[in-house]
């Protein structure tokens, strides 16, 4: 073999063991590399600056895959890039739509939700709300855009409409694409499909049963625009609008066997709660929480169906409980209740699951008589 054969298979070798160390290492790094927890998540605009966003206006925000955001700021599609790095965010230029909304404070709202992205800095994300930082510490929470998989609805009204007296029309939706409940008089179930703020269901098909006159025209009524409904959204996560295109609207209410009930704590973290100074909690209507410990305290929660819930952040009075160990354990309950993503329920216990600086835990509580706020 010649010197330069040999000096360049040499070379070769010396180049290609480089190539595969550098390969070698960049794939430790790559694993070493927290998982983007950003990337394939949506959400819905919940409050701006501390301001809650128009009710009946829906703004959302998609993370994909390829570093792209995109979404709708409440009358605009737009689209554009982001990158984070730990806690840092950044949206590249915004491109939208150029279309006119014309219900008052629809356009000032979208040019305010631009601006905020592209003066993005940071972010947080607790639970199923996401922080975006911008601006003068000013945030934008969104929170995570909500499965319809698991959940239970009661219709509340037909196009504004209130339901006749006495009736009640049920929809649910299960993990294998179904859907159905009871129309008033007839029982029905079809298919339903979801892509964004989209959702179309597939033939419907009911019982025979024959009722009264009034009812059998306000179960078809409804049956009518279920089939021809194109887009849902959730309205401060209690209540499911849906909305055809030529613009009939069913608006329902989420139903769940926590709602209207009561609840004592018996332990927090396998510690038995003080005797002296019970722990109460109670679900109200409108994903609305409170109870009492030391202080009076007040949050939302939202059941995402199979057995999961979250809690907003716990707001509470401010006195001061001199017993030992009372401050101590409202302060560990606040902290727990925040952190629960899942709940387990019977006749007279309820547990609630939390994580906790990567520890798991829970609170268990026995059922008590309701309580008025």
């Amino acid at each position: 073999m010649s010197k330069k054969i040999m000096i360049f298979v040499m070379l070769f070798s010396v180049v290609l063991g480089a190539s595969l160390a550098l390969a070698q290492d960049d794939e430790a790094i790559e694993a070493d590399l927290p998982a983007d927890d950003l990337a394939g998540t949506s959400w819905h605009l919940s409050t701006m600056a501390g301001e809650t966003v128009l009710s009946d206006v829906l703004v959302t925000l998609t993370f994909d895959e390829e570093g792209r955001a995109t979404g709708t700021a409440g009358c605009n599609r737009y689209n554009t890039e982001y990158t984070h790095d730990d806690e840092a965010l950044t949206f590249g230029l915004i491109a939208s739509t150029r279309m006119f909304c014309a219900p008052e404070g629809v356009m000032e709202q979208e040019a305010a939700f631009i601006a905020a992205l592209e003066a993005a800095t940071a972010y947080e994300i607790h639970n199923d709300l996401l922080m975006i930082h911008y601006g003068d510490d000013q945030v934008l929470d969104l929170v995570r855009a909500k499965s319809l998989v698991g959940t239970q609805w009661e219709l509340v009204t037909i196009n504004q409409a209130g339901l006749l007296e006495d009736s009640q029309v049920t929809l649910q939706f299960d993990e294998e694409g179904n859907a159905g409940g009871n129309a008033g008089c007839n029982s029905y179930g079809g298919t339903y499909t979801v892509a964004d703020d989209g959702l179309t269901f597939g033939m419907l098909i009911t019982t025979l049963m024959a009722c009264d006159e009034e009812l059998m025209e306000q179960e078809t009524q409804y049956l009518e625009i279920l089939g021809n409904i194109e887009r849902f959204r959730l309205h401060y996560d209690f209540t499911m609008i849906l909305t055809t295109a030529e613009g009939d609207e069913l608006w329902f209410e989420q139903v769940h066997d926590l709602l209207g009930t009561a609840w004592q704590l018996d332990s927090i973290g396998g510690q038995d709660a003080l005797a002296d100074h019970p722990i109460s909690l109670i679900f109200g209507e409108f994903d609305h929480a409170y109870g009492s410990a030391c202080n009076q305290y007040n949050a939302f929660y939202e059941v995402l169906g199979d057995g999961e819930i979250i809690f907003g952040i716990v707001t509470f009075t401010m006195m001061y409980c001199s017993d030992e160990g009372v401050m101590e354990q409202e302060q560990a309950y606040h902290g727990a209740l925040y952190s629960v993503d899942r709940y387990e329920v019977s006749d007279d216990q309820l547990v609630l699951y939390y994580v906790m600086d990567g520890e798991e835990g829970e609170l268990i509580f026995s059922s008590s008589a309701p309580e008025t706020e």
